[in-house]
């Protein structure tokens, strides 16, 4: 990462923000799936991890810059907002990409400025302190393994061989469902793993 990352966000930029409840009611496709990976998210968070968190002194402010149509965030986000709500010392505030140009250009990481989800961790008086773009580094090794074990085993498929853009959208989207598909047993684990890195970071980030 550059030296100038994680980034400077005013509390009034942050302020700006969507609430869960707004981000969720205002959800134009899979809604219902982004509501049921919120409900079970509590699940992947032990009662010391919620006592813990209960327990800071002062409040985390997270800023999450998020896409809709991507499956990195319907998995993760969904587990810091239900941490959101049962702790109340995490004060998350979600932005959509291409909605806050000012924002978008602030927590775009610069050696991935298309990444989503993107999201920053704050002290209570708006130091940035942690980061977590996209995904665990753990599963996209895992998804890396994937793509390249799904090309292997179809090599029946012509456009598989070539760049991303020049495949058909029928080849895409079987690519994209192989690699990202996880299991209920996958999306526990994963889960867990992702309420662990949250608790570390949590550890890591000094009060004002």
């Amino acid at each position: 990462m550059a030296t100038d990352w994680p980034p400077e966000l005013s509390l009034a930029s942050f302020e700006r923000g969507l609430r869960i409840d707004r981000y969720i009611s205002s959800i134009v496709e899979n809604r219902d799936n982004f509501r049921a990976n919120f409900v079970r998210a509590i699940d992947y968070f032990t009662r010391d991890d919620l006592l813990f968190f209960r327990g800071l002194d002062a409040p985390i402010r997270v800023a999450a810059l998020t896409d809709d149509s991507g499956p990195d965030t319907f998995r993760d986000i969904p587990i810091i907002a239900r941490l959101s709500v049962e702790v109340r010392t995490i004060d998350l505030r979600l932005f959509r990409r291409g909605l806050d140009s000012m924002v978008d250009a602030i927590l775009s990481p610069p050696t991935a400025p298309n990444a989503t989800p993107v999201i920053v961790f704050y002290t209570a008086d708006m130091r940035p302190r942690a980061s977590l773009v996209q995904r665990l580094p753990e599963m996209t090794m895992m998804m890396q393994a994937r793509r390249a074990n799904w090309i292997a085993a179809h090599p029946d498929i012509p456009d598989l061989a070539g760049p991303p853009e020049e495949m058909s959208a029928v080849t895409r989207m079987r690519l994209n469902q192989a690699v990202t598909s996880l299991s209920a047993r996958e999306q526990s684990q994963w889960g867990r793993a992702y309420a662990v890195e949250l608790r570390a970071i949590a550890e890591k980030t000094p009060l004002p």
